[in-house]
């Protein structure tokens, strides 16, 4: 399939690094044989408990373009898929660019990490277990003072902005990062401080890059292989593709490329509170954490809230407005990569697009179709 050109360049601007997979390159898998997907169980909506025709009206609106470029959308209840539908010569087998999504991958193998005992405590500081970067510039004593739990919750205190100028300017933080050929971790260790470690959240996608360089530390494997035997195996997905930056580091920031059924899996594993067909993969307590409101409002949130590297919506949000019980999360990709989970629904919905020019206005169709259709527990 052909992209617009401007997806192009954003693609460029990404992967300015090589890249390395379990799968064939995905940005042109579009001109190769496609690997198979293991398949979902699905039945019908109003097996549980959800309206068929309201469903058919988020179809409706998202073919019309109601909620801008949406590429693929899926609705999971009661680990049930009951809708799946492709749109703008999008497929099934398709990979797709994850953007951020990726920082909530790698929010969960931080947690197994950590729960394995390979990962000290989360307010460790992270220069004791990066003991490989002696020399870092701009050597402000804040820095020895950033955590693990700092970095999670994207309150790490460095200086950075990768949100006032759209990603293809060359003074955008997270470009500029892409752009190094040099160490990641390095770099990023070297930035300026403007707050208190723990203090302010600001997004910033080189803070979950220097979780991948923690993950490999503490393993001994990439976040790639950490994550692809501890997560992606007993979950069954079984093709991605992975960006990597200088000296093969797992880029955990954008650099994650699935299909939207495996983003599916990963919502389920959320909703089922770290259990996957009968096994555990991370505690029921970490799995709270990561979607609790763990940060407090500020400017960079506006009416949403943050948790390790999942977003929330905060009790004002009008997509929260008639649900019962405020606990949905979601990971967010730029475009319009979602996984939304709605626990109490025992619910995944699963989006993909191009909305280039921003992608807020795409959580509204849970509030117009998805909750309306919920008919019953």
């Amino acid at each position: 399939m052909r992209q617009p050109l401007l997806v192009v360049l954003l693609l460029f601007a990404f992967s300015l690094v090589g890249c390395s997979s379990s799968s064939s390159d995905a940005s042109s898998l579009d001109n190769q044989e496609l690997p198979a997907i293991v398949p979902l169980p699905s039945t019908s909506p109003e097996n549980v408990g959800l309206d068929n025709a309201k469903l058919n009206g988020l179809t409706q609106a998202l073919e019309q373009g109601q909620y801008g470029e949406v590429h693929s959308v899926i609705v999971e209840r009661h680990g049930q898929v009951v809708l799946e539908k492709y749109f703008r010569g999008w497929s099934q087998l398709q990979f797709h660019r994850m953007y951020s999504v990726t920082k909530s991958v790698t929010s969960t193998a931080i947690g197994m990490a950590y729960e394995s005992g390979q990962l000290p405590a989360l307010e460790t500081p992270i220069l004791n277990i990066l003991t490989d970067y002696p020399n870092i510039a701009d050597a402000d004593e804040r820095k020895s003072r950033i955590r693990v739990i700092d970095l999670l919750t994207m309150r790490a205190g460095f200086t950075w902005d990768e949100n006032s100028n759209y990603l293809t300017d060359s003074t955008n933080d997270a470009t500029l990062l892409g752009g190094q050929t040099a160490d990641w971790i390095q770099y990023m260790l070297n930035r300026p401080m403007s707050h208190e470690p723990g203090s302010y959240f600001t997004y910033n996608s080189g803070a979950t890059m220097l979780l991948s360089g923690i993950l490999q530390k503490t393993t001994g494997k990439s976040a790639e292989d950490f994550v692809a035997e501890q997560l992606f195996r007993p979950l069954q997905i079984t093709h991605w593709q992975w960006d990597q930056g200088p000296n093969g580091l797992t880029n955990t920031g954008w650099g994650l490329w699935l299909r939207p059924l495996d983003m599916v899996r990963l919502g389920r594993l959320v909703v089922n509170k770290g259990i996957i067909s009968g096994q555990r993969l991370v505690s029921e307590e970490w799995i709270d954490n990561a979607i609790a409101h763990q940060v407090e409002p500020n400017v960079n949130l506006g009416s949403f809230e943050y948790g390790y590297q999942w977003w929330g919506a905060s009790d004002s949000h009008a997509v929260v407005e008639h649900l019962a019980s405020n606990d949905l999360a979601w990971a967010w990709g730029f475009g319009g990569q979602f996984i939304f989970v709605v626990p109490h629904l025992d619910m995944v919905v699963v989006m993909t697009g191009a909305n280039l020019n921003g992608s807020s206005s795409v959580i509204l169709a849970l509030r117009d179709h998805v909750f309306p259709a919920v008919t019953g527990p």
